[in-house]
């Protein structure tokens, strides 16, 4: 079979038979990069899959179908499409902007963009998607062990060189994944630091005279996460009389402060940027993407309130004794103070260039400020320096001393794995400040520091 003159307009793509097996080959033309031609295309067999030849009209009919695919897909991306010929670094650019910024949470897509761009690009990003193989995928962490980073490292651009393969081979880019033909890389063991209830009450008697005691007290009273608590408005604390008569105060954990980093509104050039800034929030034309379903409302800067990212983050918790008297009082100030986003917590005056304190001004605390002051507490207090996120644990060692079922504890701390498979949703409001106040009592804390705070 011969081929025949094509009259298509330029760049409207060509097709023609190769004469070393005979396929039919639809090419379209694509921008060109770093000065050179690019084109993608599809390659048709000229035989049916019982080995007969197709028909004229056969051939005829699916190469134009193809043709008209690739026009399709490439004026649905903006003129251009990546290709098999392209390097790693230029497929994780196209996977993470066009993919993963639409569909995945913020702080997930920034964590993966850390890691192309820390650690997979600079270790392999210059290959040919064609030409990876299993060896360049052990480089990557062979090079962060290198620079004595954890193996959580190692495992996170493992898990986001997998992903963006596996798109690649389901985009007809390359054949085959070469990460399954390598073992995800062997966490390292860690203890984890949980502080005891004795640690507890030494905390808590160290903040007693700070501004926000009841910061503090609410982590380790509740186990609620760091986004959670800081993203709390006060009119999510609310009174309530359920279906059987049962009155009380509880807090509405349906939203998280996080900071969302800011990306590039420009293209990527070579090693940088079209505008020549490193950082995303420093481009003219920064801009900051959620995935198309995610809930989201901006408080100020980088700082957002956005929802859990499981249905069994969507909870109530329940105010006990001493917390409950605590919150209260923390309300009162914080309806008297600057308080423009209507928050529980805002942050402590800042300083000027000087030195000197200003005043207080309603801002939302930052999330990597409330880290530093807890590990500061922690020092202060002198107990074991845990993280943060670690008091999570410690509620529930305290609520697992006190012989609290499970179903109980995983809706307390709002774990969506244990839900699906044991529903603990049949829990009532009953049992959970029964569980509650079961850890108030293994925290003496005394009848002064309800009212320290203010």
């Amino acid at each position: 079979m011969t081929t025949t003159p094509n009259a298509r307009a330029k760049g409207q793509g060509s097709i023609f038979q190769r004469k070393t097996n005979g396929f039919w080959v639809v090419t379209l033309p694509l921008p060109p990069m770093n000065g050179k031609r690019r084109s993608t295309e599809t390659a048709i067999s000229p035989n049916r899959p019982d080995g007969t030849p197709k028909t004229k009209t056969e051939i005829d009919r699916q190469t134009t179908k193809a043709l008209g695919e690739l026009r399709r897909r490439r004026d649905a991306n903006g003129g251009d499409l990546p290709t098999g010929a392209m390097n790693l670094g230029t497929w994780l650019t196209y996977w993470h902007e066009e993919i993963v910024c639409k569909e995945a949470r913020p702080k997930t897509a920034a964590n993966y963009a850390a890691a192309i761009r820390n650690h997979i690009t600079p270790a392999i990003g210059k290959v040919k998607l064609q030409k990876l193989t299993a060896e360049h995928v052990r480089r990557v962490s062979t090079a962060i062990e290198a620079k004595g980073i954890g193996t959580a490292t190692s495992i996170l651009a493992y898990r986001v060189l997998s992903l963006a393969l596996d798109q690649a081979v389901r985009d007809g880019k390359i054949t085959r994944n070469p990460v399954e033909l390598v073992k995800t890389p062997r966490k390292a063991t860690k203890d984890l630091v949980v502080l005891s209830p004795a640690h507890g009450v030494k905390v808590l008697h160290e903040v007693a005279q700070d501004r926000l005691v009841s910061r503090w007290t609410a982590a380790l009273l509740t186990g609620a996460r760091q986004g959670e608590l800081l993203g709390l408005e006060l009119d999510r604390i609310q009174d309530f009389i359920d279906d059987d008569g049962y009155a009380g105060v509880a807090m509405n954990l349906s939203w998280q402060l996080q900071r969302i980093a800011a990306q590039h509104g420009c293209k990527a050039q070579g090693e940088g940027w079209a505008c020549g800034k490193s950082k995303g929030a420093d481009c003219p034309e920064s801009h900051t993407v959620f995935p198309r379903d995610s809930e989201h409302r901006h408080l100020e800067g980088g700082l957002w309130l956005v929802r859990p990212k499981s249905k069994a983050g969507y909870r109530v918790v329940t105010l006990v004794e001493p917390l409950k008297s605590i919150i209260e009082q923390r309300m009162i100030v914080a309806r008297a103070e600057p308080n423009p986003h209507g928050l529980l917590w805002t942050s402590d005056p800042k300083r000027d260039k000087h030195g000197r304190e200003l005043e207080l001004d309603g801002s939302p605390i930052d999330p990597s400020v409330d880290n530093k002051r807890w590990h500061a507490v922690l020092a202060r207090a002198g107990v074991p320096d845990a993280r943060l996120h670690d008091a999570r644990h410690t509620t529930a060692s305290l609520l697992l001393v006190a012989n609290i079922p499970e179903p109980i504890i995983m809706r307390i701390l709002g774990h969506s794995s244990f839900a699906v498979s044991k529903g603990y949703m049949s829990v009532d409001r009953k049992q959970l400040t029964a569980a509650l106040e079961s850890i108030s009592a293994l925290m003496p804390l005394g009848n002064d520091l309800p009212q320290l705070e203010g």
